[in-house]
């Protein structure tokens, strides 16, 4: 479900144009990160890792 989010958020991010503003593609990640599942900035690197191990096989999140 989290990937569902992370989509949604992500498409949001993008349409804002935050990714053509910042264009930092680690800081993308981090933000989002944040808003799924609002945590410490160092349990961050454990929801990224998660998000990596739960794609759907041909998601390119």
């Amino acid at each position: 479900m989290h990937w569902l989010l992370w989509r949604v958020f992500q498409d949001a991010y993008r349409a804002v144009g935050f990714d053509e503003a910042i264009g930092d593609a680690a800081f993308e990640q981090l933000v989002l990160a944040r808003i799924v599942q609002p945590a410490s900035k160092a349990d961050t690197v454990r929801i990224l890792s998660r998000k990596a191990s739960k794609e759907p096989s041909g998601w390119s999140g």
